[in-house]
């Protein structure tokens, strides 16, 4: 899913490729109160809060709940299965190069040996460097101190701490930055990851089957897990396209009488479909980003237009050729008639498609493309290569007798139908029409009978049409809103629970994030407390102007200060002036454990010029409201040429570039 095109949107994502690495891949092991085995019991106690004590530390903080023994049992457990791909290993030597799968495996995976049969020496210890660089977020591996500050993320209190999760930052493998497809896309550094991947699925398999009465249920979900997903939802819509082909081959073989020329159909559908994807394949590469359903629809268009334009020509064709007509002038009445429907119909739907491009998003016109390009390939491959196999193999394709299912029109045909007067029917040239001695006059057809049927009952048919309706009308007030990856997903896969749940439990700032990049002027300016508190202190002024904007468009919403959360501000309080809980600073304490410098590396980029700011919409970020809001942030934020000169050393706040 892109952005439209000369948007704020692609111009922050352009910016943010060029300041950052892949955003690391998150594994989010999800766990929940079963509430048939332990109805209402808590995995931690969410509402815990700090304790003032006499005696030093002088406070403390106890979250124990009803179940986080268990807990905290499955929390070790997964860290078990992670612990394996932080191990020092040595790398490939064309590590940097990216060489297949099969030679890196092939390098990892045996000790290497001289050609004189001499095991080479072990590597160094230089050498050995991580195999991959995960980082795994478990509230139970938090000092009290931080997990004051992340329970209420992990765990959130509005669910009584019978929710809960377990992320993993899937950060690079040998060195290369692990993105969200790579893992369906075979890259060979993912290995790692699909295995990981693999032993957490495998884990809660065997828990379901170990323990079925536990109080806690475990699910998984990630992008390249969800990925999956849609990926094997479109090949079952594929699947189902292959389904629909046969039965629709059946009701074109009853139609036609004749199954030969379901080959004509055949050689349609397969010509359109190669033909459309030779031409979108360069459109992808070189012009444009191509949506994963794209390929769907466009096999579906193909199926559908090559089917049916087949089945208007070679309808009208038999039907001449029924009245004694020779292939030649059958052929030229069909594309008279037929094949004027067909170059309409086409040109209109192609004409429909076509205007979807003026849409500023690829996520639209990818798909808009490729089915107008399926829509002008069946009608040419109808309107020319079917009239060229006909005039290619006439005996062949018009031999009809027993629907075609014997030898004549073949070298190996024997039967006959002639009589005295007349050319053998099978035997005739393409020229020569064949003369039917007392035609019949035709019988009207089906269609025709049921068309003055509704016309005369009219009052009848169109309450008959009515009722119909209902079922499907009320089906349509089931449906819901949805501006994510939910309608792409398979409604049964595990995936699709797990991401509904998350979604759910900790909102759209989890699976639709809004964040601010900003960009500092130097990589001394970022790490100076002057630059974090100035930064801070912009951020919080936005909050007021945001407001501001929000009451003069006449929406109720205010801003406050704790929708920002990054380095340099938490809770609505800048860090550089500490973390308090009451009148106690647990600042140092996240410094001393690392966590500061651990959240430091995943929102700055690897020059330290550039960091993340997490920002909170209070409201659906797709409402009319929170589309406001958007607007307001982005006509709030101070511009990058709004620069001003350098105060005691340092520049403030206004001097870097704010990107949203």
């Amino acid at each position: 899913v892109e952005p439209p095109y000369g948007s704020e949107s692609e111009a922050a994502k352009i910016t943010y490729a060029e300041n950052f690495p892949p955003e690391p891949v998150t594994l989010v092991a999800l766990l929940s109160t079963n509430q048939r085995n332990a109805p209402n019991q808590t995995l931690i106690n969410a509402d815990a809060e700090m304790q003032l004590e006499l005696l030093p530390p002088f406070f403390s903080y106890n979250p124990e709940g009803d179940l986080t023994a268990e807990t905290e049992s499955i929390s070790l457990d997964l860290k078990k299965r992670v612990q394996p791909y932080l191990e020092l290993v040595e790398w490939p030597a064309d590590v940097a190069s990216g060489q297949q799968a099969g030679e890196a495996s092939a390098e990892r995976g045996s000790t290497s040996v001289r050609a004189s049969g001499v095991p080479a020496p072990p590597p160094s210890p230089a050498q050995l460097k991580p195999k991959c660089e995960f980082n795994f977020y478990s509230f139970f591996d938090m000092p009290f101190e931080v997990q004051m500050v992340a329970h209420s993320f992990l765990f959130p209190s509005n669910f009584g701490g019978q929710e809960g999760m377990i992320a993993v930052h899937l950060v690079s493998c040998y060195g290369h930055a692990i993105y969200k497809e790579c893992v369906y896309k075979h890259e060979w550094f993912c290995e790692p990851v699909a295995e990981l991947l693999e032993s957490w699925a495998g884990y809660r398999e065997w828990r379901m089957e170990e323990f079925p009465e536990s109080p806690v249920d475990l699910t998984f979900v990630s992008y390249p897990v969800v990925y999956e997903d849609i990926i094997m939802g479109i090949e079952w819509g594929m699947a189902l396209s292959t389904v629909a082909t046969i039965l629709a081959f059946i009701v074109l073989a009853i139609m036609l009488r004749n199954i030969r020329q379901l080959g004509l159909v055949a050689c349609n559908i397969l010509t359109g479909i190669g033909t459309t994807l030779l031409i979108m394949y360069p459109v992808s590469y070189y012009v444009m980003d191509v949506n994963v359903c794209a390929p769907a629809m466009l096999v579906a268009v193909a199926l559908a237009m090559s089917i049916d334009y087949s089945l208007f020509l070679l309808t009208r064709f038999n039907e001449e050729r029924l009245d004694g007509r020779s292939i030649t002038q059958s052929l030229e009445i069909a594309l008279a008639t037929q094949g004027h429907t067909i170059v309409v119909s086409g040109a209109t739907l192609a004409l429909c498609f076509t205007s979807m491009l003026v849409l500023p998003t690829s996520t639209i016109t990818s798909m808009a493309a490729g089915a107008a390009t399926a829509v002008l390939q069946s009608v040419l491959v109808s309107l020319s290569l079917t009239p060229a196999l006909l005039l290619t193999m006439p005996r062949f394709f018009t031999a009809d007798r027993m629907l075609g299912l014997t030898l004549d029109g073949t070298p190996f045909g024997t039967y006959r139908r002639a009589s005295s007067g007349t050319v053998a029917q099978f035997g005739a040239t393409i020229d020569r029409p064949t003369i039917i001695e007392n035609p019949q006059p035709k019988k009207e057809s089906i269609w025709a009978h049921l068309g003055r049927c509704s016309q005369r009952g009219a009052p009848v048919m169109f309450l008959f049409l009515a009722l119909v309706m209902v079922p499907f009308a009320m089906a349509l007030t089931r449906f819901s809103y949805v501006e994510d990856l939910t309608p792409l997903m398979q409604t049964t896969h595990p995936a699709t629970k797990a991401f509904i749940s998350i979604s759910n439990i900790y909102g759209q700032d989890l699976t639709t994030p809004v964040q601010l990049l900003i960009m500092a002027p130097s990589q001394k300016a970022m790490a100076s407390r002057e630059w974090s508190l100035a930064t801070c202190h912009m951020l919080q002024d936005l909050a007021t102007k945001v407001t501001d904007r929000m009451h003069e468009e006449g929406h109720d919403y205010t801003m406050t200060t704790a929708d920002f959360n990054g380095l340099m501000i938490f809770r609505g309080g800048c860090l550089a002036d500490g973390l308090k809980f009451g009148v106690i600073d647990v600042m140092p304490a996240v410094h001393m454990y690392g966590m500061y410098d651990m959240v430091a590396d995943l929102l700055s980029n690897r020059n330290q010029t550039a960091t993340q700011v997490y920002v909170h919409c209070q409201v659906d970020l797709f409402s009319e409201v929170g589309e406001a809001w958007m607007r307001a942030v982005r006509a709030s934020l101070p511009r990058p040429e709004v620069i001003r000169q350098p105060l005691g050393g340092h520049q403030d706040a206004d001097s870097a570039n704010y990107v949203p």
